[in-house]
This record gives structure tokens, sequence and C-alpha cells, in this order.
């Protein structure tokens, strides 16, 4: 294996350099809402670009958060309901709310470390908190 490896590497490096076209993902979601007069990154924004920036996945639009749950099921994503490093948490609330979402950076028995926006209480850094740790459980509340 070592020797295809090496292979590779010297067929790569042999290959005239020419100009290719790199562009950047296009986050389909706003980028900043305004809740109750506090402006704020919206939490479907940061969780689809930390994807993006940490995994290389781009996301399709998939609305408000709310509809993230059974759009990733109908579109082939692994759902479920223990929380899983390098995921997206999904918090439905109720059936009259936009829910939230939060990108999943750490998992530790009851409890998962998250990266979201969307927060008013952090207006000061756009609405976003990084490496809060909150429940894990099914049916806990997010209290951001």
């Amino acid at each position: 294996m070592l020797s295809l490896v090496l292979t590779i590497i010297l067929v790569v490096s042999m290959i005239p350099p020419m100009e290719i076209s790199v562009s950047a993902a296009w986050n389909p979601y706003p980028t900043s809402q305004n809740v109750g007069g506090v402006e704020t990154i919206p939490c479907t924004y940061y969780a689809w670009q930390q994807a993006y920036d940490r995994l290389g996945v781009e996301l399709p639009a998939w609305g408000n958060a709310i509809n993230w749950y059974d759009a990733a099921a109908y579109a082939g994503y692994a759902v479920g309901a223990a929380p899983l490093e390098n995921s997206i948490a999904v918090w439905s609330i109720d059936t009259h709310s936009y829910g939230h979402v939060a990108f999943v950076t750490g998992v530790s028995g009851s409890n998962m470390t998250i990266n979201e926006g969307g927060r008013t209480d952090a207006a000061y850094n756009g609405g976003i908190v990084n490496n809060e740790v909150v429940p894990s459980t099914v049916g806990s509340y997010w209290y951001g």
C-alpha cells in the first residue's frame, strides 16, 4: 500500500500547474434576524455554517429549525434521539414555534456541548454562543 501512495504523490506532483476556479458554499439562510428588538445571527445560519466549516457538508435549505429533523430524515441523513459529536441538535419546542438548531461539538453523559446562534442574551456577540454545555436528553428544554 505504501508504494501505491508514493506513486499517486509522484504522479500528482508531475502535473503542470493550472488555474482553477474555487467558490465558497452558499449558505441559504439569512445572516441576521430581529427577535424582540435584538439583532442576532439566526440559529439556522450558524448551524448550517458550522456543518460546512467543520465537516465540509453543504446542507440543503430546510426552512425554519422546526423542520430540520423531518427534512433531514426525508433527505436520507441519519437521525435519532441520541446526540452525536459533529451533528446538529434540533429543538422543536412546540408546533407554533420556529424551533431551534445548534451544532454539537461534544457529548458527555447526559450533556452535550453546542455552538449556536440566535441567542438574544448574547447580542454582544451577534447572538452566538460557543462551547455551551446543555442537557442532551429528549424533551430537555433549550433555554437560550
